[in-house]
């Protein structure tokens, strides 16, 4: 796992701050192993098969039970939640006369083929699938107005990627990446009313469900060329092709599927120069085309590490990010538990940034410590409180502004100081880190700006 907190490389698009970058873990080559693993609320295993003595095979699961089986640490984590005194959402939940029943699970599964035909060839094929479900059922006391609350949420994730490197000469060294992930979110929200009407009570539902889907195709190429030991150039293209689709069903309305399909096409390069001491720097340029917009971005990078001693550097990078999703959220989609992504278009212009942060850092065998400031500044944040659905933003390249679908533009800047500590030996380690910060986003159209 490789986390970049503020600025990153020009490597990695499509988000105006922080990367996470997770690569699968490879079977071994020599030995079978399985493990497995259990504790009070989750249950799994992994796998390792060498393939041939050309490859291997990676399986792991992981899951919960409570919906099977509910351990003592469950009903601890429940009675904390729903008994007077136990947390500061119990009173609202906690009546004599009402009972809460909450259900949740999750599951994931990681798969992983690699064959190695030559010393100079890796192929491999990976497939993801992760599962998160939670669901609340509120029974109220019959002199209330409301009989019985039951609302609940899906997460649902599938990836696969088939991966090829492959090592030219000793200087030049390729990936090509094919890849396909869908994400799903689905919600429900049902509400049973009492209406007395002449000495009678009449049960009235209402219902509400929507569904949110991002599908994701790939197409990816980078190449490393070595110039000599301590400088490299890196370049690569990728296209991205995203299909997102939006449902929402109630009882008094139905709003049509919005399929939007974008494609994203970007090239990139950098420049790394690593001298080891004093003196680390990339330099990168990325070009992208988003259909949906019909416009160009140009994202320049920059980053350096420059040590004074072996335990004292000074860290810090400076660029130009764009973001081509937006969140949608507001209190009416099923009472603001979740959000919904969609695309940027004509109208819903991509999110642009620029960021800066600087800092120093201290690091031996035992500790790792530094501070940090940085400062970001955001152009074309959209404020969604005023829109019922997501489909309405949509509406403006059909049918015009209204005041339906009227859509607050803004800028934004934040910044802030880190504190961080790191204790990487010993019986006791972690992390510690302290954040200050401040954010302000600028609306004209709200509160006169």
């Amino acid at each position: 796992i490789q986390i970049f907190k503020g600025g990153f490389p020009a490597k990695y698009g499509g988000r105006t701050s922080s990367v996470i970058e997770i690569t699968g873990k490879q079977g071994s080559t020599k030995y079978k192993r399985l493990n497995i693993s259990a504790n009070l609320l989750t249950a799994g295993f992994t796998y390792e098969q060498p393939l041939f003595g050309q490859g291997s095979i990676f399986l792991a699961y992981r899951g919960s039970y409570s919906h099977y089986y509910k351990t003592s640490l469950y009903h601890h984590i429940y009675d904390f939640l729903t008994k007077e005194g136990g947390s500061e959402n119990s009173t609202a939940i906690s009546n004599p006369t009402s009972t809460y029943t909450p259900d949740l699970s999750f599951s994931d599964f990681n798969g992983k083929v690699t064959f190695i035909p030559s010393n100079k060839d890796v192929i491999s094929f990976s497939y993801f699938s992760g599962k998160d479900e939670i669901s609340r059922m509120f029974d109220f006391p019959f002199n209330s107005s409301i009989k019985k609350i039951e609302d609940g949420i899906k997460w649902n994730n599938i990836g696969t990627s088939l991966n090829w490197s492959h090592i030219w000469s000793g200087t030049i060294y390729s990936t090509a990446l094919l890849s396909r992930s869908i994400y799903d979110i689905h919600s429900f929200s049902e509400r049973e009313y009492k209406i007395g009407i002449e000495d009678e009570v009449i049960l009235d539902t209402l219902n509400l469900t929507d569904d949110n889907q991002i599908e994701d195709i790939t197409i990816q190429f980078n190449s490393l060329y070595k110039v000599n030991s301590t400088h490299s150039l890196e370049f690569g293209f990728i296209y991205k092709r995203s299909f997102t689709q939006f449902f929402l069903e109630s009882s008094e309305d139905n709003s049509p599927f919005i399929p939007k399909t974008g494609e994203l096409s970007s090239i990139y390069f950098q420049d790394k120069l690593n001298t080891g001491k004093p003196l680390e720097a990339t330099i990168g340029l990325r070009f992208s085309n988003y259909n949906l917009t019909g416009e160009y971005y140009i994202e320049p990078r920059a980053s350096f590490t420059y040590a004074f001693t072996d335990w004292f550097s000074l860290k810090g990078s400076v660029g130009q990010y764009t973001q081509f999703l937006h969140r949608f959220s507001n209190n009416f989609t099923i009472g603001g538990k979740k959000f919904v992504w969609i695309q940027s278009n004509e109208q819903l212009k991509p999110i642009s940034s620029r960021q800066f942060d600087i800092g120093f850092q201290h690091e031996n065998d035992y500790w790792t410590a530094g501070v940090s400031a940085y400062q970001r500044t955001y152009n074309n944040l959209l404020n969604f409180s005023r829109l019922l659905k997501p489909i309405d933003p949509y509406k403006v390249l059909d049918e015009g502004p209204d005041e339906k679908n009227n859509l607050p533009i803004g800028s934004g800047n934040s910044k802030g100081l880190e504190l961080f500590l790191h204790k990487k030996s010993g019986s006791l380690h972690g992390w510690l880190s302290y954040t200050f910060g401040k954010i302000e986003h600028f609306f004209p159209d709200l509160n006169d700006g």
